[in-house]
């Protein structure tokens, strides 16, 4: 009931303390954030109760099924955002909206879902962090390059602002410009994004290692009156730099049919 409480709540408090409605950032982000997070978890909720009902397991494992609920959500979503945007009051429906989809779209059974599982959209998804990183810089290089490279003037139609007059030379320069992110995130993600994802995965572990080593030297110590007597006097040694968990543990290896490992 908490849950189902935040996400009804939620809207209501965005659209009376945010100007911006859904768009808010730095001011009233933080309402938002748990907003969406909750929606989430709900939509979470809904697919672990659908499977515990037949009918309902049944009808969400056909495919025909699936794919019309797939098509529908987004026409939904293109409706509602082409209506509302992100500067009206109902713009703070849009998570709720978008927890529908993400329902729709996990048990990816439809036709869509098959169409966003095949290579070239895994490795959008693959990417897709670097994209988020790198586009915005590269946009910006990209428009500079046009503009003072190649004399392309800008045009501003509203709050957006285009390449050049021609509509053609313009929807050439966007697809120009999504290949640029494209490779430009490739090579980040190649040569940045995966190697230190990497590193801080050997970090991790070896904390969590160091962690569940100094737990077992604890525990022994603590169960064996012959390993506390060594580590009292290994630790009282001044000759030896015994760290817990590091030094103890490597001189206390094997010991009664208790194993504990460095």
């Amino acid at each position: 009931m908490a849950k189902i409480g935040i996400v009804a709540v939620s809207p209501l408090v965005i659209a009376a303390i945010s100007p911006a409605y859904i768009d808010t950032t730095y001011d009233f982000g933080i309402v938002r954030c748990i907003y969406g997070f909750v929606v989430g978890v709900l939509a979470l909720d809904i697919v672990e109760a659908l499977k515990r009902r037949p009918v309902a397991a049944s009808l969400l494992s056909n495919r025909i099924a699936v794919s019309v609920l797939e098509v529908g959500a987004l026409i939904a979503l293109y409706e509602f955002v082409s209506a509302f945007g992100k500067e009206s009051p109902y713009s703070t429906l849009a998570p709720m909206l978008f927890g529908v989809v993400v329902w729709v779209f996990s048990y990816e059974t439809g036709l869509i879902s098959r169409v966003l599982k095949s290579r070239p959209f895994a490795l959008a998804g693959t990417l897709s962090y670097s994209i988020y990183l790198s586009h915005a810089i590269v946009q910006v290089a990209f428009s500079m390059v046009a503009h003072y490279g190649f004399g392309l003037s800008y045009v501003t139609v509203g709050d957006v602002t285009f390449i050049g007059s021609n509509i053609i030379v313009g929807d050439l320069l966007y697809c120009l410009m999504l290949a640029a992110v494209f490779g430009v995130s490739f090579v980040t993600y190649r040569y940045i994004e995966e190697p230190c994802r990497v590193r801080m995965n050997k970090v991790a572990r070896r904390l969590r290692l160091r962690g569940t080593l100094q737990l077992q030297w604890k525990r022994a110590v603590k169960s064996d009156p012959i390993m506390r007597d060594r580590a009292r006097k290994l630790t009282t040694t001044a000759s030896e730099k015994v760290r817990p968990g590091a030094g103890v543990v490597a001189s206390c290896v094997r010991h009664e049919g208790k194993i504990i490992e460095p």
